[in-house]
């Protein structure tokens, strides 16, 4: 029985090893043809227009590099339009969950819940408050009493 447990062993052992040569890392090789540099030139937050490859020297590592192409791109950044109401897209209704556990009211407080009312709660969102002894779930045009 041991002799067989020996045999095992060792026929196992010779399995798990790896007996192939080791593999050379593979090598790679990259050549880079061309790298874009795109800049906006500006003087005293005036774009400088009529400019051509001349105007320009590009360095790697202190070492003068060669321009090989030039191209200039020039658009015009407008302001956005007002989109028509009939062509955006319908709001979701929104679910806010507010928890109060304030110990002083403070005009920063106040600021703050004004501003939400104000500027963040839509028509038709939903609205939970949760303070240290009641539960309030309100909705725009509900009244609080």
């Amino acid at each position: 029985m041991k002799k067989s447990s020996a045999i095992l062993f060792v026929f196992f052992f010779l399995l798990s090893q790896n007996f192939s040569p080791p593999q050379e890392k593979p090598k790679q090789e990259v050549t880079v043809i061309a790298v874009e540099v795109p800049v906006r030139v500006l003087q005293k937050g005036q774009v400088v227009k009529d400019l051509n490859k001349e105007d320009f020297e590009v360095f790697e590592n202190g070492i003068k590099q060669n321009i090989t192409a030039f191209e200039v791109v020039s658009r015009r950044i407008s302001l956005a339009q007002e989109i028509p109401q009939e062509a955006k897209a319908p709001q979701k209704n929104r679910i806010f969950i507010l928890i109060f556990n304030i110990f002083d009211y403070t005009e920063p407080v106040g600021e703050a819940i004004d501003y939400f009312f104000k500027d963040i709660f839509r028509p038709h969102d939903q609205l939970i408050i949760l303070t240290e002894d009641r539960v309030l779930n309100i909705e725009k045009g509900q009244s609080l009493v």
